[in-house]
């Protein structure tokens, strides 16, 4: 399955005045990034990608900066519930 995976422990921007980690998530501050992998799209990263080619430039990791409230916050189904009825 193709899909997108948080990669990285949160990172607070240079400078700010608290540490990341405490308070990430839904409820973490503006500008707080975390790295994420995903498959590269056909043709590459576009004009002005910030990210890095793995796996033969098959994979990119690219930041996900919490530019607006929620960002950070993933509602999507995790690896435990895609895989929850096939495990026993």
């Amino acid at each position: 399955a193709l899909g997108n995976f948080v990669s990285d422990n949160p990172q607070q921007p240079q400078n700010a005045g608290y540490a990341a980690g405490n308070d990430t998530g839904c409820l973490a501050p503006l500008n707080e990034l975390n790295k994420v992998i995903s498959p590269t799209p056909a043709g590459g990263c576009t004009a002005g990608c910030d990210c890095s080619l793995l796996s033969n430039g098959t994979v990119m990791e690219c930041p996900l900066v919490n530019r607006s409230p929620g960002t950070l916050c993933f509602t999507r189904d995790t690896m435990p519930t895609l895989f929850s009825s096939g495990i026993t």
